[in-house]
């Protein structure tokens, strides 16, 4: 009896979380992450907002940058 509730238990709970192979289905957690960060509208649009922000930081920097410059004349002595 106890392996039969067992069973019955393992069935329900597959079931019920949908550990099915379906269209779209994710095989497992892994690629279930994988399909969000490739086809989430709301991740994409948060890493590209992220990569515009990433391309200000060079010029945010740049004030800080040593700055070089050259003075000369040319001519004879």
């Amino acid at each position: 009896m106890r392996l039969t509730l067992q069973a019955s238990c393992a069935v329900i709970a597959l079931g019920r979380f949908g550990w099915h192979r379906g269209t779209g289905a994710a095989e497992n957690l892994t690629d279930a992450l994988s399909q969000a960060y490739q086809y989430n509208p709301q991740l994409l649009a948060q890493r590209a907002h992220l990569r515009a922000t990433d391309e200000g930081v060079p010029q945010a920097l740049s004030g800080w940058r040593p700055q070089v410059t050259f003075t000369g004349t040319t001519g004879p002595p």
